[in-house]
């Protein structure tokens, strides 16, 4: 995800924002999905196909191999973090054992050339992801996310098998967060960064400055955050991202 920056955009993206304020992304639907094509992913993928097949069963058998360049290591590890932040099932990576089940994640060239392209194979035993690139990797993995589910009867996690095919529609998707006139600390822009990358979001534009507040810390001009930085709109306090805080974000978000 690239995080950018502008002085002077009028334009509130609060529709969006609202959106995923309201949501939790780790609620489950109404309904679990027991069928892939029923799975409510957002975006929709290009191509779902289901099979009747088993599903795939989250449990401490599982281990996930990587075959591809250390960004690709980065994106396996990044899955085995989220599925035990959601399961609290601990899973194992790269050990080399032959496990009851295994997620492999591999760099290999695929039909759709688009550099965030994905195939999603699920089986019983297996979950297959392929991409060309780190990027659609990850973007293979937060449908991953989507897809796991918690069966109350079973009290099994597990995702839905069958085929998926993606690639994205509009290379740049973006969201806007307006802390000029209310300002969010690094954590609140983390978390926020996280949700956007869960919905394959992959721009972040936060308006900065405006006649309500400055936001970003230029040492050579310390009263627009001394004087500015204290602004908010309904007489919140204000604040301001130092540049090392601001940089940390930029990392954050390119990990994203």
């Amino acid at each position: 995800m690239n995080l950018r920056f502008f002085n002077l955009d009028r334009v509130l993206f609060l529709l969006f924002f609202i959106v995923l304020s309201c949501c939790s992304m780790e609620k489950q639907t109404a309904s679990t999905p027991k069928i892939l094509s029923d799975a409510q992913l957002i975006p929709k993928p290009l191509k779902i196909t289901s099979v009747s097949s088993s599903p795939f069963i989250i449990n401490k058998q599982i281990s996930i191999q990587v075959a591809g360049s250390k960004e690709l290591q980065e994106v396996a590890t990044y899955l085995s973090q989220e599925i035990h932040q959601k399961t609290n099932i601990n899973i194992l990576y790269n050990t080399g054992n032959e496990s009851e089940s295994i997620i492999q994640i591999s760099q290999r060239k695929i039909a759709d050339n688009h550099p965030e392209a994905y195939e999603l194979s699920i089986e019983s035993k297996k979950i297959m992801l392929y991409s060309a690139t780190a990027p659609g990797a990850f973007r293979g993995i937060q449908t991953v996310r989507q897809l796991l589910s918690h069966d109350p009867e079973t009290n099994q996690w597990f995702i839905p098998a069958g085929k998926i095919s993606d690639s994205p529609r509009f290379s740049y998707r973006g969201a806007m967060l307006d802390v000029a006139r209310h300002f969010f600390d690094v954590s609140y822009i983390k978390r926020y960064i996280e949700l956007l990358a869960y919905y394959k979001i992959n721009h972040l534009h936060l308006h900065l400055t405006d006649d309500q507040g400055w936001r970003i810390e230029i040492k050579s001009w310390p009263k627009l955050t001394g004087i500015s930085g204290s602004t908010a709109v309904d007489g919140d306090e204000g604040g301001f991202y130092t540049q090392e805080e601001f940089k940390e974000l930029v990392e954050y978000a390119a990990l994203h």
